[in-house]
């Protein structure tokens, strides 16, 4: 099961390999290769760094010394992204020693991560973690597709989704899902407009829409340039 789950992740079904995980833990909640697997799908390619953590714990305490620093620099993420920086950054410092180059685990942004930590420790003028809160636009924006990258100018929400875009579609041999595509959506007094696709020219429906994907990335403060990804070429639009 532990090679099934393996052979899931590189083809990017992490949800198949969750569920191999899943079938030898079931037997065995204790297996290291389970626990250390799924916390890292997890964490690394999901995301889910709170669901993460109970299975990098139970995989650090049998972790055999070659993988060791997988496991405490995902440790230490996956506590950084919920908030916890004091626990980040003991995770963080037991990774750093065997973190060089070289290492086919060698994070370049691991003093970074550090740096980050310690800036949200030291100004504690901003709410804290816990009394932060974040909410989806609602359903006439989010879909159960993964949308981000929002640009919000002159009453319009530009934002990126992988959601299906055409009946057609299928889906990509990249990460098992869409390819992302810009959509447009009118806000008035708070309210949102069911959003329909961009790209530029915005001719409506009857615009000439990229084939790979495509995403909103940023505005410019003068509101005089949109800065677009399209696969790994810029394009701006005055």
């Amino acid at each position: 099961m532990i090679r099934k789950a393996s052979n899931a992740v590189d083809v990017y079904d992490y949800d198949k390999a969750i569920s191999y995980y899943d079938q030898v833990l079931a037997k065995d909640s204790n297996n290291f290769a389970a626990n250390a697997g799924k916390g890292v799908v997890l964490s690394e390619y999901m995301s889910k760094y709170d669901k993460a953590i109970p299975y990098l714990e139970r995989a650090n305490k049998k972790s055999p010394g070659k993988t060791s620093a997988k496991i405490n620099n995902d440790l230490g993420k996956s506590y950084h992204y919920i908030g916890n920086y004091p626990r980040a950054l003991y995770f963080y410092g037991k990774s750093a020693a065997d973190n060089k180059e070289g290492n086919p685990d060698y994070d370049i942004l691991l003093s970074k991560r550090i740096a980050d930590c310690k800036f949200a420790m030291e100004n504690q003028e901003v709410a804290p973690h816990e009394l932060q809160s974040v909410k989806n636009v609602g359903s006439a924006i989010n879909t159960d597709m993964p949308e981000y990258g929002p640009i919000y100018t002159n009453g319009k929400l530009i934002f990126t989704s992988k959601r299906k875009d055409t009946p057609k579609e299928k889906k990509n041999g990249l990460d098992r899902r869409y390819f992302e595509s810009m959509y447009i959506s009118s806000v008035n007094n708070g309210s949102f407009s069911s959003p329909r696709r961009f790209t530029l020219p915005d001719k409506g429906k009857d615009s000439k829409f990229h084939k790979g994907g495509e995403s909103a990335v940023s505005i410019s403060q003068m509101v005089k340039h949109y800065i677009f990804l399209k696969e790994e070429n810029c394009m701006k639009r005055i």
